[in-house]
């Protein structure tokens, strides 16, 4: 009984939110309005309790001085800090917030979006050195689209040319294959959640 109410409950909230998206009609409209009113709460309830279990766990490593317990400390001030400055004055987009955001994170992504670079250049040498068809298919397109992007490159019409047709048609169609795989199985994740064959929330 433990387990079978949990499922229950997903089953008939997934179903209900889900009717609610394709059927009009007022008492259903009302209830999934409800639902997802009830899960925005359990939400940030849930978002508090993340909070809390991150500083525990943090200041626990600190004070066993466990390995890696400096970056705990940064962990722990970075969130109080932003917590902090984002009640107190003009909350998230005051100048503090602002500041922390354009001057600490966007430079923390830049860093690492740039870090990729690396990994998907070492990933590259490592398929050009196998010789195969699908390298060397890869070694044209990445070469066009690089000269493309040369500025020394942009007046000739042949390089610019063959890099916009590269980006917008056999590019684009494997991105949007891939989104359409990965929305497939996201749907494929939420059927087998709603009819219980899959039980996250039971664990």
């Amino acid at each position: 009984m433990r387990k079978v109410i949990p499922i229950l409950v997903a089953v008939l909230t997934g179903l209900t939110v889900l009717a609610d998206f394709f059927i009009t009609h007022p008492i259903l409209d009302l209830v999934g309005r409800t639902l997802l009113q009830w899960a925005m709460i359990v939400a940030a309830f849930a978002f508090v309790a993340g909070l809390l279990n991150i500083f525990f766990a943090h200041t626990s490593r600190v004070f066993h001085r466990e390995k890696g317990w400096g970056y705990s400390i940064v962990v722990i001030l970075a969130m109080w800090t932003v917590l902090v400055f984002g009640f107190v004055g003009d909350g998230p987009h005051g100048y503090v917030v602002s500041w922390i955001f354009r001057y600490v994170q966007y430079p923390l992504q830049a860093t690492v979006m740039a870090l990729l670079a690396f990994f998907a250049l070492s990933a590259g040498y490592r398929a050009f050195r196998r010789r195969t068809l699908d390298s060397t298919i890869m070694l044209l397109s990445a070469s066009l689209v690089l000269l493309g992007y040369a500025a020394i490159m942009t007046d000739l019409w042949p390089v610019s040319a063959l890099k916009e047709w590269v980006l917008s048609v056999p590019a684009m169609a494997g991105v949007r294959g891939i989104l359409l795989g990965v929305a497939l199985g996201i749907t494929a994740t939420g059927l087998r959640i709603l009819i219980g064959m899959d039980k996250p929330y039971s664990d």
